[in-house]
This record gives structure tokens, C-alpha cells and sequence, in this order.
């Protein structure tokens, strides 16, 4: 009965609590508080701010960054060995995800493939921007939260400029 508790809890977090009924909230009260804001910021548009129920994922920050990229595209990925690029496929598993660190050297970033239309830097890396836009991709997309503890996310996204390759 704990483990059914918990894990509904856990899913519920991926609801809006104040459309269901009071069983249901009850039930998500006997878990663990998880949310967080997200600072997000698309080309030279303003800053914005989102609230996810979800601070031990990347879940929502990878769908606010699909809801402006089109549909099937290909990404270009990297992160650590814990990072969850499942996300990036999106909806119905369209996007193509192809890792550009290799576990084995993780300092060094392999080449993008040319039909990469987008980078994603899924935690801070020193130096993504220069990198980036020494293989030709431009500034789109930034997200950063801090969720008061050394897991807060920071997101930073390219998207290949026009006749780079």
C-alpha cells in the first residue's frame, strides 16, 4: 500500500492537483514537494518562467524546448552519462537524437553529422557557445533552473545556420 501511494503521487505530479477530486490530492500530499521554476529565454525575446512539478527530471524543459522546433528534425546531443535525451524524440519518437560525446573521451565533443539541425547542451559545458558557433550554429534557446539544490538544470540550445555545414 506505501509503494502505491508513493508511485501514484509521483505520477500525479504530472497533473494539475486543483482539477481532482480530494482523494487524489490527499494522496499526492503524502509525497515529497518536487517543483521548480524554469527560466527560459527563445532568440532576443524576453526571459519567461514556467513551474514544473518535477525537479528530478528534464521532462518539461525538453517540451518547452520541442514546442517551437518542427517535426521531424535531428538533434544534435550532449550531455553527461545521467542525462535523459528519451525526451528530445518527442512526440510519437520523430526526432532523430545522435550523442556527440563519447563516454570514453567526455571531455572532447565529437563532430556533428551535417544533417544535425540543432545542438543541445543538456548541462554546463564551458565553452558550448564558442563551440557551437565554430561549427556553425547560432544561439536559439536557453533554459536555467535552480531548484535550491546542485541539480538545477541549465539548457542551452543551437540551431544551424542557413548554408552551414
Amino acid at each position: 500500500m506505501v509503494f502505491a501511494t508513493y508511485d501514484l503521487s509521483m505520477v500525479g505530479r504530472r497533473f494539475d492537483t486543483t482539477t481532482q477530486d480530494s482523494l487524489f490530492r490527499k494522496i499526492l500530499r503524502l509525497g515529497t514537494q518536487h517543483g521548480m521554476t524554469v527560466e527560459y529565454q527563445w532568440d532576443n525575446q524576453l526571459p519567461q518562467t514556467f513551474f514544473t512539478r518535477e525537479d528530478y527530471t528534464s521532462r518539461s524543459i525538453c517540451q518547452k524546448f520541442l514546442e517551437y522546433v518542427s517535426s521531424p528534425t535531428v538533434i544534435g546531443y550532449v550531455g553527461g552519462v545521467n542525462a535523459e535525451p528519451v525526451w528530445l524524440f518527442g512526440p510519437g519518437y520523430r526526432n532523430e537524437v545522435i550523442p556527440l560525446v563519447d563516454d570514453r573521451k567526455p571531455d572532447e565533443l565529437l563532430e556533428p553529422p551535417a544533417n544535425v539541425k540543432y545542438l543541445l547542451f543538456t548541462e554546463r559545458h564551458p565553452g558550448a557557445e564558442a563551440w557551437a558557433t565554430q561549427h556553425g550554429f547560432q544561439p536559439i534557446f536557453s533554459a536555467v533552473s535552480d531548484n535550491g539544490t546542485t541539480n538545477g538544470y541549465s539548457f542551452v540550445a543551437f540551431e544551424r545556420k542557413m548554408g552551414a555545414n
